[in-house]
């Protein structure tokens, strides 16, 4: 029926576009993305003929709204166009409730991102809830938050929000948050590998909707969903045997991608599984993922690229504790199926140390086996750091006071290797404080770039114990490799003559790993110092700088789809300027040049050095058409400013090119190389002030001063 009126002549514009709105809502869920742009484009063609009037203003907000949530899987960085063009309605129509819907799904969409920005919007969302007196939706946002507390480990705090969250679901008999509080605790308790409290939790929410069948779907199918991890977690492929379970993964390709790394032995099916999540914007099931399969991927020939991805996601979730055990456990795993020890053992103990903080007990006590299993290592004690009584027996009260000295001298240490860039100093530095804490009678540590080679020895003589990764405490010997791009090291620590306690194993493997990430730590400072990152005349990014921050563009690009171009600026007849006026000119000119391009850009863009008198600008969040309107602004502001600070009327000529419009791969190399086309074929047109498209570049030419 709706339809029909919306196709109807005699319906007035106004109740058109109020029955699409209608229309897409009552079936946004079984409706395609195609078919929702259709009906919004049926209502733009009425809104341009009524879009001074603010009840069309105020729909067109909603269905940008509903645009957003469509694609937002698809097409994140879309679908927040799509809300700040709702917002931006909303805002001017003063519609608080739809303030209040956008406000909400940003923060959930900003949340799968990865993105503190979610704890902003959740903000506003709570704001405008106490203005408007709607209490269902503030309660929906203190589960939010209680999520985002989850996985930052905020243990305590998380349980007291969400038991809150529970409590006024309850007195507001709003049965989706009940739904939805209860699910985030099942998560905890899958994650937790407490299965007694997982099914203890579910059989409560059973419970709960017997006198509420209207419910029943809803809380299956969130049960359902737990299910089915809890079987992948488990690796048990018999439970999918059950049709309604292999039934629910095909609904979800998140699920059945998850399914076929899990279960599937075909190198092809597992890598093409694996990319779906690698390439993915959004985050769900990555971490997740990480944990349960890596032992498994090790064995592949794609091990080395799924190893740089689990890396970057380690850096991805450096803030979320919860997702940082779980990626930290699986490389663990990952890492002795490739007989790398001692990784193995430092990420096992660091996920370890951050379940304890969890309040993860099984999943404490898991790991504690398999080291005992593989490593013969006693196992470790678990402390419940964050119980919520408080110990203060004179135990717990001394090993605190011991713990907080350890990390004093450790943080000491930190400061006063920060004042050096000497690796020399580095390694004595590092090998006496080790000598100090630990009963070692050997130890070296050796840096080694393609520079120099820097050593503290103090005992060591066997070159053949540096041969692999080992850990044993029955005598002590730990040997540990790690190899980077721009530096080797080793570290080699012995003592024949003891055998370690189970407390003492634990100290000295929590020392060495904090030990072993501040060297890293301080030989990436002292690394990128040495490369330096200005080029020392003109104060522009050096080249290096410019190929690592168009790495760290083109993997936002890839993940998010984050677009960004670049302007090749060269000087036009530069080498007359040093024929007739000498080099120092030519320097000066240059430095201006700088000066001014910087002065003339936004904050975020960057002015690098490409090579003599070329520069290379990034442009970050920047489309081509974008790019070319900077480039035009440039032209002219440039000129002005070399006639104005140098006397020279100089012009320059610009190639732009941008990463989305790259078609072929290598899509970097192939951004530079066509913005240098675009570049010589602006010299070659002349310097007039005229712009030119071809393709998917843009080049322009400057115009000189009379």
């Amino acid at each position: 029926m709706l339809i029909k009126w919306i196709n109807d002549e005699k319906t007035t514009d106004y109740k058109k576009a109020l029955y699409i709105y209608y229309y897409l809502n009552i079936n946004f869920s079984k409706l395609k993305k195609e078919d929702v742009y259709n009906y919004y484009f049926k209502f733009e063609n009425l809104f341009s003929k009524h879009n001074n009037l603010k009840k069309f203003k105020t729909i067109k907000g909603m269905l940008l709204n509903m645009l957003g949530v469509k694609i937002e899987t698809e097409l994140p960085e879309l679908s927040l166009k799509y809300y700040n063009d709702g917002l931006s309605i909303a805002l001017e129509v003063n519609y608080k409730r739809l303030i209040q819907i956008i406000y909400s799904n940003m923060a959930i969409l900003y949340e799968s991102l990865n993105s503190n920005l979610s704890e902003y919007y959740n903000k506003k969302v709570l704001e405008i809830s106490e203005e408007i007196g709607d209490y269902q939706t503030y309660n929906r946002v203190l589960i939010n938050i209680a999520n985002s507390k989850l996985y930052k480990g905020e243990i305590k705090e998380f349980f007291e929000i969400i038991n809150k969250a529970e409590k006024y679901s309850k007195i507001n008999n709003d049965f989706n948050s009940y739904i939805l509080v209860n699910d985030i605790k099942n998560y905890y308790f899958l994650y937790a590998k407490d299965y007694y409290n997982l099914d203890s939790n579910i059989r409560k929410m059973e419970d709960y909707i017997k006198d509420k069948p209207f419910l029943k779907n809803n809380v299956d199918e969130v049960n359902d969903n737990i299910y089915v991890l809890k079987a992948m977690f488990e690796k048990d492929k018999s439970f999918f045997e059950n049709k309604k379970y292999k039934e629910f993964i095909l609904k979800n390709e998140f699920l059945i991608n998850f399914y076929n790394i899990v279960f599937e032995n075909n190198e092809k099916i597992i890598y093409d599984s694996w990319l779906f999540f690698k390439n993915n914007p959004l985050i769900y099931f990555k971490e997740e993922l990480i944990n349960v399969v890596s032992e498994k991927m090790a064995n592949y020939s794609f091990n080395d690229e799924y190893e740089k991805w689990a890396i970057e996601l380690i850096k991805e979730f450096k803030d979320k504790k919860l997702s940082l055990a779980l990626l930290y456990e699986g490389l663990g795993y990952f890492y002795n199926v490739k007989r790398e020890k001692f990784k193995s053992l430092k990420y096992l103990r660091k996920a370890q140390k951050i379940y304890d903080d969890l309040m993860m007990k099984n999943k404490f006590e898991e790991i504690n086996q398999y080291l005992m299993r593989e490593f013969n290592i006693p196992t470790f004690i678990y402390e419940e750091n964050y119980s919520l009584e408080y110990k203060s027996d004179r135990y717990y009260y001394h090993n605190l006071v011991l713990r907080i000295k350890s990390y004093e001298k450790i943080n000491n240490l930190i400061i006063d290797l920060l004042k050096s860039d000497s690796p020399k100093y580095l390694v004595n530095k590092i090998g006496e404080h080790l000598r100090d804490i630990l009963p070692i009678d050997e130890i070296l540590i050796r840096i080694i770039t393609n520079d120099y080679e820097v050593e503290y020895n103090f005992n060591f003589k066997d070159e053949n114990e540096l041969k692999k990764d080992q850990f044993l405490i029955k005598p002590l010997k730990l040997s540990y490799i790690s190899d980077y791009k721009d530096y080797k090291y080793y570290i080699y620590l012995a003592n024949s003559n003891i055998e370690l306690s189970q407390k003492e194993a634990a100290e000295i493997l929590d020392n060495i790993i904090i030990i072993e990430e501040v060297l890293y730590s301080i030989l990436d400072k002292i690394t990128h110092y040495e490369h330096s990152i200005l080029d020392p005349l003109t104060g522009a990014y050096t080249r290096r700088y410019m190929e690592n921050k168009l790495k760290e563009l083109y993997g936002l690009y890839e993940r998010y789809n984050f677009d960004f171009s670049v302007i090749l600026i060269d000087l036009d007849d530069f080498k007359k300027v040093n024929d007739e006026h000498g080099h120092q000119k030519g320097d000066e000119v240059l430095v201006e040049l700088v000066k001014s391009l910087k002065k003339h850009l936004r904050d975020f863009d960057m002015v690098c050095r490409y090579g003599g008198e070329e520069f290379l600008i990034i442009l970050p969040n920047t489309n081509l058409d974008d790019a070319e309107k900077i480039a035009q602004r440039l032209l002219k502001e440039i000129n002005k400013d070399l006639f104005e600070n140098t006397e020279m009327n100089i012009t320059c000529s610009m190639g732009i090119s941008s990463i989305s419009n790259i078609i072929k791969e290598p899509k970097l190399k192939l951004l530079i190389k066509m913005a240098d086309e675009a570049l010589y074929k602006a010299k070659n047109n002349g310097r007039i002030e005229l712009k030119f498209y071809e393709g998917s570049i843009i080049y322009v030419a400057g115009l000189a001063l009379p």
